[in-house]
């Protein structure tokens, strides 16, 4: 990019993305994106968009053949399904969601953790063993 101000030519670089999609297609109406990048180089990728968790599952598919990476996608769509179908989560909890679910829960149940040798004790309401 070339900017003139006040006679002065100043020439601006422009930043390239770090990595870019350099093939794609879609599954299941656009459910599903499989495709290579500059990043993953001949190894395809897939990309599914998890509206429960409102969160993108993006998983390596560990192989260069076209026709393996329809049939893997396919499977880890429907796996993500299952998963929802059945109440589990597709993500683990982040280390903030913990933090704010044991200050939630804490209030409800005392619970004290003691390391006894190689021995882990859970003990309720702060009583002793």
């Amino acid at each position: 990019m070339i900017v003139i101000s006040l006679g002065v030519v100043l020439i601006k670089k422009t930043k390239k993305p770090m990595w870019y999609r350099t093939e794609e297609f879609e599954l299941n109406d656009g459910e599903i994106l499989v495709y290579r990048s500059t990043k993953s180089g001949k190894f395809w990728s897939v990309r599914i968009w998890v509206k429960e968790e409102q969160k993108y599952y993006v998983k390596g598919l560990g192989t260069k053949d076209k026709e393996k990476s329809i049939e893997l996608s396919k499977e880890h769509y429907k796996d993500i399904h299952s998963k929802l179908r059945t109440g589990e989560q597709v993500f683990d909890k982040t280390v903030e969601e913990l933090v704010e679910l044991y200050l939630k829960n804490r209030k409800h149940v005392s619970v004290r953790v003691m390391l006894v040798g190689e021995n882990l004790e859970l003990q309720k309401d702060g009583t002793g063993r």
